[in-house]
């Protein structure tokens, strides 16, 4: 045996019959797989495959081998509807891997892999699916393994709606086996829900009617409004049967969480189920979040039965609990009731139970704003929808009415109890500040007049938009919003308002409340106001005041309680900003009074008469002083906030008369004002006089500049003052006034 090894004839004999048995078994592998994978044994063996009544069509057979299986790829493959030569599926490859002993008898596939697949499939109205002979069709996946799907559409058509699953990659491993693992990834665009990116895992376990799997885990991507993108996870337990098409769910638990760690949540659903929905018994979860303006939200949400779809979301009961927390203000919301949303832009929310409450960090009072009422709303978001609030808002009756006709257009109407504007000063706008008692006196201002307007403007269009505006900003350029609103009682710092009504109107460019009307102070008020969104545009107002008792408004607008009267009122102005202080210097226009039937506290200008001439005759007011008057009229040109009065005009008993010329600079609260008293008005018959200082602490003097002008002598001076004087008194007939010392 050695000696053979050693040989060389033995080696050469040996593989010369090696060469020759191998030579053989390719011939007869390659006949075999020759006859097994033939054109027309795939052919029929792929039509054998077929549910009744549905046809496949093979565009090319592109490759064949046999190592480590035989295998055979196929080229534009298509399968036509049941009964008819529409395609229904179609995919770019079709790659088949068989097992050896399917080339001698029955096909066994050991993977399938489908490239670039299209696949359209539709519910029909009996509630089955146009696949449905696939699945009652042993032969179509018994002889199935491993199957993959690689970059494949599915096209979901249900009654009325349809949506597209993208970027489908899926594979089944271990099919025939009762222990199977099934891989799921699809881009889904929802229009109820927007993009997401979903992917699922699940071990499987097959039964008579479909499969079981104790641990079914499911990851979703999406990107929530002023979030970002959120990752969702969830896990649970899952029965499906094929026929019924349902799948039962349990133990689901969902998390997400985005990019940035600034969204949590976690929400339980003990049991659901899907057969054309999804149907929730209950469910229950928590989110918390920080948006971009750095409040921290926290919602519990709270499910009854519910039903969910790509296409409506519909919950029999729901309870939200919102909190919002800010370093200033913390909001929170209640809310309870039955809703259903439509992808469509239908929705309905029935007998809503909703309660809120603000609060300021800075005061420790109550609440700045609550409420409690019910909503109600239904119609197409996109078309036209009515919804209304019936309840209270802080204690008070409130009722608003909506009604959109298109997606352009909302109409509102608001009726009100009462609403005190002055609790919500720092809310509507931190910057703005009344001008109170306290606000108004500054003796140490000086009296300054800016420039010219375009310098007024400047500061004013330096002003950033208050917050409660900041929503003007994203209106659409063609939407609007018109109403009316009713208040029986309006409280602010600057009036009080009963039987208020106003139109409104609210474009993105400008809001304009017009045709206001409302009793006042005994009297009525007329008035219009245009503020446009530009903050270097003027706004406009109009306000016509009649038959209103002056004293009670100053008292409660300046805590100036010293001019009494029946008073008429007309201003007509522009101004720029939304802060007190730069409306107060940007504005422009006019106005005109007229008192009847009142008087002046705290000074009597007949005591004036009183006086024996000297170098310091002024009067302050004084407790117990008293000036009467039968008319009181003036008309005043407005510039950049400076009030130029060019006609006082005032009639008094006894036939005295005050009338001249002056201005009143509104932002630092000064007035000067050069006047003629006296029974006659004769340039050489009246006494000069003159007012300044601010509004509540007037100084009224004698002008003794006037009375002396051209006079050089203290005597002269003297006996200027000491004739004047002895003048007015001859023309009111009162005893003569002793001599003038000089």
């Amino acid at each position: 045996m050695i000696r053979k090894l050693r040989s060389g004839k033995f080696w050469l004999k040996l593989i010369f019959g090696g060469f020759i048995v191998w030579l053989v078994l390719m011939s007869v592998g390659y006949a075999i797989s020759v006859w097994g994978l033939s054109d027309q044994r795939i052919q029929s063996a792929l039509q054998q495959a077929m549910p009744t009544g549905r046809t496949i069509k093979i565009g090319e057979i592109a490759n064949r081998g046999w190592l480590p299986y035989p295998n055979v790829t196929l080229h534009n493959v298509s399968v036509s509807y049941p009964n008819r030569t529409t395609e229904q599926f179609k995919l770019k490859e079709l790659h088949i891997s068989l097992n050896w002993n399917s080339l001698f008898g029955h096909a066994k596939v050991k993977k399938l892999r489908l490239l670039q697949p299209e696949f359209a499939v539709a519910r029909l109205h009996d509630n089955s699916w146009n696949i449905d002979d696939f699945y009652q069709n042993p032969r179509a996946t018994a002889g199935i393994d491993d199957l993959e799907i690689i970059d494949g559409v599915l096209k979901v058509q249900e009654t009325q709606h349809h949506y597209e699953l993208t970027s489908v990659n899926a594979s089944i491993e271990n099919w025939q086996s009762p222990q199977s693992a099934l891989h799921l990834a699809f881009d889904w665009d929802s229009a109820l829900l927007g993009k997401q990116q979903v992917s699922l895992e699940a071990p499987l376990q097959k039964t008579a009617q479909g499969f079981n799997s104790q641990n079914v885990r499911v990851k979703v991507d999406n990107v929530l409004p002023e979030i970002g993108t959120v990752s969702w996870s969830a896990n649970g337990q899952m029965a499906h049967t094929w026929l019924q098409h349902r799948s039962e769910f349990s133990n689901i638990e969902v998390n997400g969480i985005d990019e940035a760690n600034r969204f949590k949540a976690n929400f339980n659903i003990p049991k659901a189920s899907w057969q054309k929905v999804w149907k929730l018994s209950q469910a229950s979860g928590v989110a918390q979040w920080t948006d971009a303006n750095r409040r921290t939200n926290t919602a519990t949400l709270k499910l009854s039965p519910t039903e969910i779809s790509s296409q409506h979301f519909k919950s029999e009961d729901t309870s939200i609990d919102f909190l919002s927390k800010s370093s200033k203000e913390t909001l929170s919301i209640k809310a309870n009731g039955r809703f259903e949303v439509q992808s469509s832009g239908q929705f309905m929310f029935n007998n809503w139970q909703i309660s809120s409450r603000q609060t300021d960090m800075n005061l420790q009072s109550d609440a700045l704003f609550r409420s409690e009422g019910v909503i109600n709303a239904f119609g197409n978001i996109h078309k036209q929808w009515n919804a209304s609030w019936d309840g209270t808002f802080d204690d008070d009756m409130l009722k608003i009415e909506f009604n959109a006709p298109d997606n352009k257009h909302l109409d509102m109407d608001v009726v009100a109890q009462q609403l005190d504007l002055e609790r919500y000063q720092n809310w509507l706008n931190p910057e703005i500040k009344s001008l109170s008692a306290s606000d108004a006196i500054d003796s140490n201002a000086q009296t300054q007049v800016p420039a010219s307007a375009s310098d007024s403007n400047t500061v004013s269009a330096k002003n950033t938009t208050p917050e409660w505006l900041v929503w003007w900003e994203k209106l659409p350029a063609d939407w609007r919003l018109t109403g009316s609103i009713d208040i029986a009682n309006l409280l602010s710092k600057q009036m009080q308002l009963a039987q208020l009504h106003t139109d409104i109107e609210v474009s993105r460019d400008t809001f304009k409340a017009f045709n206001i009307s409302a009793q006042t102070y005994g009297g009525q008020l007329q008035a219009a106001v245009e503020i446009p969104r530009a903050e270097a545009a003027a706004n406009t107002v109009q306000l016509q005041l009649q038959n209103m008792q002056v004293q009670p408004w100053l008292q409660h607008w300046q805590e100036y309680n010293r001019l009494s009267g029946t008073g008429s009122l007309v201003l007509k102005g522009t101004a720029i900003g939304n802060r007190w202080q730069d409306i107060q210097n940007s504005l422009n226009g006019e106005l005109s009074f007229e008192l009847k039937d009142g008087h002046f506290q705290g000074i009597a200008l007949e005591s004036l008469l009183e006086k024996t001439g000297n170098n310091n005759m002024q009067m302050k007011l004084e407790d117990g002083a008293q000036t009467d008057f039968d008319v009181f009229k003036s008309h005043s040109s407005i510039k950049n906030g400076v009030f130029q009065t060019d006609m006082v005009d005032l009639s008094m008993p006894m036939g005295l008369q005050l009338s001249g010329q002056g201005r009143y600079h509104l932002p630092n609260n000064k007035m000067d004002y050069h006047l003629k008293f006296g029974q006659s008005l004769l340039e050489k018959a009246a006494l000069p006089l003159r007012i300044s200082g601010p509004l509540q602490q007037p100084m009224f003097a004698l002008d003794y500049q006037s009375l002396t002008k051209g006079l050089t002598n203290s005597t002269d001076k003297s006996n200027a003052v000491r004739d004047a004087l002895k003048h007015q008194w001859q023309l009111w007939q009162m005893p003569e006034l002793p001599a003038v010392k000089p």
